[in-house]
């Protein structure tokens, strides 16, 4: 962790003023011509102070008055790295959590790089995955952070998840390390399945099961039935569930997904509720083991 500020290169009513969010005070003083660049003799900034403090008031006042966030101080720990990492005494509950993370979606937004390293080449990434910050995990997996950075020791995110038995982001940086290593193919990953089901469907390697499509969770009725194509007619039953009416063109499927959501687009649901979103939204019964894909060419402008 970074060391405290040096009280002495800065008035210290000013970085009081900052630590406790008397915007009023800070504003002041930047129209009296302080500069809210100014630096300790250590290295901190403002935003540092109010990103240690976990100030998003004071914070929010920096920026619109031009203040930098990406400077580091001489440890390499810039604002973005203090306010992934817990600080010990500032008090740590639920509205904390929610200010923590609009503090990094607001350093993030004005410029803040989202890998920057500390001197011994820790990323934000690492920092939150080694505390176990789920919320602040999603925000930089969200916001372009590399996972396959490694630290001095050759630890990335996820071995610095595991050394600390932080098992919840251990698991969560596995799986969107096998979904393709970003977060846009971790959250299509359930569009793609579904668009495998369509294909394998109108194929006849697999088809609804009895409920008929019906939706868990909070949805009913047979709606999304009409999303997968019956298989070939080939038994008495499949025959009645081809003739049930036209499926939807590859296009408008595409179209549904776009505004479709499963568990991963929404993590902080209840689970009762998340339920509905889910990847087993169909029962299905697969016909064979194959899955050949050949001759399909997916939705219009691709899959990311």
């Amino acid at each position: 962790m970074a060391a405290a500020p040096n009280m002495s290169a800065l008035p210290k009513h000013i970085l009081t003023a900052t630590a406790l969010g008397n915007v009023s005070v800070l504003s002041q003083w930047i129209n009296d011509g302080g500069d809210p660049n100014a630096r300790t003799i250590d290295g901190h900034t403002l935003p540092s102070v109010a990103a240690i403090f976990c100030r998003l008031d004071s914070m929010t006042v920096l920026v619109e008055r031009g203040a930098r966030v990406d400077v580091a101080d001489g440890d390499g720990w810039t604002p973005l790295i203090e306010a992934v990492v817990f600080q010990p005494g500032i008090e740590s509950n639920d509205d904390h959590r929610v200010r923590r993370r609009e503090l990094v979606d607001l350093l993030l937004t004005h410029g803040a790089s989202v890998d920057r390293r500390t001197a011994d080449g820790m990323t934000p990434l690492m920092l939150a995955a080694a505390q176990g910050h789920m919320d602040i995990i999603r925000l930089l997996l969200r916001r372009g952070a590399v996972l396959t950075l490694t630290d001095g020791a050759g630890r990335n995110a996820e071995a610095a998840a595991e050394r600390r038995n932080r098992d919840d982001a251990a698991e969560l940086l596995k799986e969107v390390r096998l979904s393709g290593g970003t977060w846009k193919r971790y959250i299509s990953e359930p569009r793609r399945d579904l668009l495998v089901l369509r294909v394998l469907c109108s194929r006849g390697r697999a088809m609804l099961s009895p409920n008929e499509g019906r939706l868990v969770g909070p949805s009913q009725g047979g709606a999304l039935a009409r999303l997968f194509p019956a298989p070939p007619g080939r038994t008495r039953r499949q025959k009645r569930m081809r003739r049930r009416g036209p499926h939807l063109p590859d296009e408008l499927f595409w179209r549904v997904l776009q505004f479709w959501r499963s568990e991963r687009d929404f993590p902080e649901e209840p689970e009762d509720v998340a339920a509905g979103y889910g990847d087993d939204m169909v029962d299905i019964q697969f016909h064979d083991e194959e899955s050949s894909l050949d001759g399909w060419t997916g939705p219009p402008g691709g899959l990311a």
